[in-house]
């Protein structure tokens, strides 16, 4: 996963409980779960300029930051999960398999 992983994840459980969708105590129980699964979190790869990142994502309408883990599925071969659907209708576009998460 991008090393930003975490801080989207967090956000998502914060916002979600801002909403009253989930109480602190299912959030903190979700993320003490997150925590005992072994993530590993990766940078970008540092040769690709802020203009080839654009180029990217531009024609998807993807993010800077979904366009890092479009890149990163794409690059290590991997499935990507996610409930954005203008991502995952980007991965299938690429060819990147994806896992349905409902």
């Amino acid at each position: 996963m991008p090393a930003l992983w975490r801080l989207e994840v967090v956000n998502a459980i914060l916002k979600n409980e801002r909403r009253k969708l989930i109480s602190e105590e299912q959030g903190s129980r979700f993320l003490r779960d997150l925590d005992a699964i072994a993530v590993e979190a990766v940078e970008p790869p540092a040769s690709r300029t802020l203009e080839q990142l654009a180029l990217f994502a531009r024609p998807h309408q993807l993010t800077a930051y979904d366009a890092v883990y479009l890149e990163l599925a794409l690059d290590r071969s991997a499935p990507l999960l996610s409930l954005d659907n203008n991502l995952l209708d980007a991965a299938n576009r690429v060819g990147v398999a994806v896992i349905a998460a409902t």
